[in-house]
């Protein structure tokens, strides 16, 4: 499937993609426990003034964390694709010189 020289890292880096985007989901969707003067409280249900602010801190590292781990993942494809970009632009112009040649030729002929 992948075979040309440009699109063969794709083997490889939609997986890492996937894998990264599960990876960051399932630590995202971990449970958040505080321990609160020896009590385990969920952070998803405050009541306790006291801790909002250290439920708030584990929520917004998680957020990072996910955030991190999401982007380490799908890099590796982000480059991938621009690389192709790139290499389909350079043939592109290639391309045009060429056909520009051809014509020239043509006409020189006529």
């Amino acid at each position: 499937m992948f075979t040309s020289p440009i699109t063969r890292p794709l083997r490889w880096a939609i997986p890492v993609a996937v894998l990264g985007v599960v990876a960051a989901g399932v630590w995202f969707l971990r449970p958040i426990e505080v321990n609160f003067e020896g009590t385990v409280v969920d952070c998803r249900r405050l009541g306790i003034s006291d801790i909002v602010t250290d439920c708030a801190d584990l929520q917004t590292r998680r957020y990072m964390v996910s955030l991190l781990i999401m982007l380490a993942g799908v890099l590796p494809l982000i480059v991938v694709a621009v690389r192709a970009c790139v290499w389909s632009a350079d043939t592109l112009h290639a391309l045009r010189a060429e056909v520009r040649l051809l014509h020239e030729k043509l006409d020189g002929k006529s």
